[in-house]
C-alpha cells in the first residue's frame, strides 16, 4: 500500500485491515492484526485471515508505505 489513510485532511483510501486488538468478520472469514514494527517511512503489519469453518488460516503481511506523497509534495 503506498499511501497514508489521510493526506492533508483528506481521505485517500478506505481502511481495508483491522487496527490491533480489532476483527473484521465476513461471514466465515475473520480477520485480526498485529503490528510489526512502525518504521516512520513505512508500516509492517502481520494479518492473521481464518475461515472458520474449516479453521483454515493464513498469515499476511502487510506493508503500508506512508511517505509517499502526491504529486511530489511534502506531506509536512
Amino acid at each position: 500500500m503506498v499511501t497514508p489513510q489521510e493526506e492533508r485532511g483528506k481521505e485517500k483510501c478506505h481502511r481495508y485491515w483491522p487496527e490491533q486488538d480489532e476483527i473484521f468478520r465476513a461471514g466465515e472469514l475473520v480477520m485480526s492484526s498485529q503490528l510489526v514494527s512502525d518504521y516512520g517511512h513505512y508500516i509492517h503489519r502481520q494479518l492473521l485471515l481464518v475461515h472458520q469453518q474449516t479453521g483454515e488460516a493464513r498469515t499476511l503481511q502487510h506493508l503500508q508505505y506512508v511517505d509517499w506523497p502526491d504529486h511530489g509534495k511534502s506531506l509536512k
